[in-house]
């Protein structure tokens, strides 16, 4: 079940893919156009939901019971490392930036060097993204930066 839920979640980012750049587009009719993008989304949405539910209850509790904390992924470092610096310029100014600014910065304090130069570099430019996407006042890049 888990496996087919990651197949339909691969088509149906593809479909809002194809929403979205209908949605941009001036020459489409707007009011078609995004009750396609909501109906996606609505469908993502539930799939999510559920999916992460089953997750939750059945798959973490079989991590839990056969494996101990040295042997998980996560015990051996920073998600960040190793990382392209392309996709950390992307996802830890999506990631941090919503943080509130003490939480933001115990993160970097704790991240390796390559996560905190992707939060200096990226983050005014995808800070300034999202505030014409969303038309609201993020926080600055540099509210609550971690020295050093």
């Amino acid at each position: 079940m888990l496996e087919a839920d990651h197949l339909l979640l691969a088509t149906l980012l593809h479909e809002l893919t194809r929403a979205i750049a209908a949605l941009a587009d001036p020459a489409q009719p707007f009011v078609p156009a995004k009750a396609s993008a909501d109906l996606v989304l609505e469908h993502a949405g539930d799939l999510v939901t559920t999916h992460v539910g089953v997750e939750d209850a059945d798959l973490l509790a079989l991590i839990e019971r056969h494996m101990t904390f040295d042997e998980h992924p996560a015990s051996s470092g920073w998600p960040g490392e190793g990382a392209p610096q392309a996709r950390l310029d992307w996802t830890v100014p999506w990631l941090l930036g919503r943080c509130p600014p003490q939480l933001r910065a115990d993160l970097l304090d704790g991240a390796p060097a390559n996560v905190r130069v992707a939060w200096e570099r990226a983050a005014p430019a995808h800070l300034a993204l999202e505030r014409v996407a969303f038309d609201r006042q993020p926080p600055s890049p540099q509210s609550g930066l971690a020295a050093g």
